[in-house]
């Protein structure tokens, strides 16, 4: 006999754990959740829901008695023990110093948990702080500066020309990539399907270089590109 026959989803509930599970990007812990609530509303059994998602009864049981008593809102974490930390100006000023230094011998960039050893503040905090000031030190942008003492001018002129060309004339912007590896892949792509993006495998054979040339007319916006060997 089931250990919670007395189990049971109200419709709403029902309705909104069905519809959180079905979403891909999920987290598993969340996943789990919801889904021993649907499992338990199935009147199925703690062992037959510890099989299907590899979870402890202790688990099962917990989940269900905070259902139980504060509905899906139980499902949500607790405050943890202890008071939180406050965030204050001066260690929030600290996180971003901290962040614009070289980041640590051997890392390419700042990471949450480096940046809170290097504060001491757990890394969700580091979070908190870096996204309220819309800093992203995982992404990298490349920019170049010429040295060209007429750049301004020659710029000026070519965007001029772009802006406000001659009377009846096409103005085209041609530039080419040349020696560009012909790589082809030894097996086909797997295909994109639900929780997996699509795949290719490593292997590869060479045809070659190829190079590309392309005109861009800058009134119509058409490409005209071709390879040559």
């Amino acid at each position: 006999m089931p250990a919670h026959k007395q189990f049971q989803l109200s419709v709403e509930d029902r309705n909104i754990c069905e519809a959180t599970v079905k979403k891909r990007d999920i987290p598993v812990w969340q996943y789990k959740k919801y889904m021993i609530l649907l499992l338990l509303d199935q009147d199925k059994t703690y062992k037959e829901i510890e099989a299907k998602l590899d979870t402890q009864s202790r688990l099962i049981s917990g989940w269900k008695k905070r259902y139980l008593k504060l509905g899906l809102a139980g499902l949500k974490d607790l405050p943890r023990p202890g008071a939180a930390r406050k965030i204050t100006a001066e260690i929030e000023a600290k996180v971003l110093s901290v962040v614009q230094l070289p980041p640590p011998t051997g890392k390419t960039h700042w990471t949450n948990v480096a940046i809170g050893k290097k504060v001491n503040l757990h890394p969700r905090r580091i979070a908190e702080i870096l996204k309220r000031n819309n800093l992203k030190p995982h992404l990298l942008k490349s920019f170049m500066v010429s040295n060209d003492p007429d750049f301004v001018q020659k710029a000026s002129e070519i965007i001029g020309l772009y802006m406000n060309p001659p009377e009846n004339a096409v103005v085209l912007c041609v530039d080419e990539k040349t020696a560009i590896q012909a790589l082809d892949r030894l097996q086909p792509n797997l295909p994109m399907k639900p929780n997996h993006i699509e795949r290719q495998t490593f292997e590869y054979k060479r045809n070659g270089i190829t190079s590309l040339y392309s005109a861009f007319n800058t009134k119509t916006g058409k490409v005209t590109g071709e390879c040559k060997p």
